[in-house]
């Protein structure tokens, strides 16, 4: 096993397992995960939360790792990387040909209709990828912070994309569905629709769909949870906010 040195003296229990898991020692990360996690816990927030990415440590044997249950299994959700996913102490960026993360976290058993999905974007790129998505034919949950018309789409089930005008994919994208679907950026709430919400049978990618519509933006955090309500939506962006800015690679 691995010992953490920063681990001993006050961390929390969950923050110390993930930085265990993946070797990471270095006190600004050890730091920036433990109060990420005590913020989450102290607003009831983490008890929602299927899958945490922070993105952290700068490679792939450190990325892979869910945050909520690090363990080097499908069924904990860590991430498998497909394709030209390249990896620094930014997080991951995909390369807009072939890149993903898989999540092994499939809505129709996790989070079917109702339920959340976000990320943290550094990049400004208009381009026809999909930053978070789970999708088979006619069904999907996504997440498309700007796609190459300048929008902001989400959609939960099918047919409609709810979307809004958006000149810069940076920032903190969530998205929210239950019996209404609800785009949040940087907090606050811009897109909102009435639409019925179903799971896709498929799981949840990072940086493209699988078999198209890859990214080429940079993601230093994303997650997947239950419905969020907006004040919870905004307590997390807000702890996710500061995350980044004590890593540093805030925008």
């Amino acid at each position: 096993m691995i010992i953490n040195p920063y681990s001993f003296t006050g961390l929390d229990p969950d923050a110390l397992a993930f930085l265990t898991a993946a070797g990471i020692t270095d006190p600004t990360i050890t730091t920036a995960v433990n109060n990420l996690t005590l913020g989450f816990k102290t607003n009831g927030i983490w008890g929602k939360m299927h899958a945490i990415y922070p993105f952290v440590g700068g490679t792939a044997t450190t990325h892979k790792w869910n945050l909520k249950n690090p363990l080097d299994t499908d069924a904990a959700f860590r991430l498998t990387f497909f394709g030209g996913i390249t990896h620094s102490s930014n997080g991951i960026t995909g390369n807009a040909l072939n890149g993903y993360a898989l999540t092994h976290l499939n809505a129709s058993t996790t989070i079917l209709n109702n339920g959340a999905i976000g990320v943290y974007i550094r990049n400004n790129v208009s381009e026809q990828g999909y930053d978070f998505t789970n999708i088979v034919g006619g069904t999907e949950q996504s997440v498309i912070s700007r796609w190459s018309d300048n929008k902001f789409y989400v959609n939960s089930g099918s047919a409609t994309y709810p979307n809004v005008a958006n000149l810069d994919s940076k920032g903190n994208f969530i998205m929210t569905y239950n019996s209404r679907v609800t785009g949040y950026k940087n907090g606050n709430s811009v897109i909102t629709e009435m639409k019925a919400s179903s799971g896709a049978n498929n799981t949840f990618k990072i940086g493209g769909t699988g078999f198209g519509n890859y990214s080429s933006k940079n993601y230093a955090f994303a997650f997947i949870s239950d419905d969020l309500n907006a004040t919870e939506v905004l307590s997390t962006t807000n702890y996710i906010q500061t995350f980044e800015t004590t890593l540093g690679r805030q925008i």
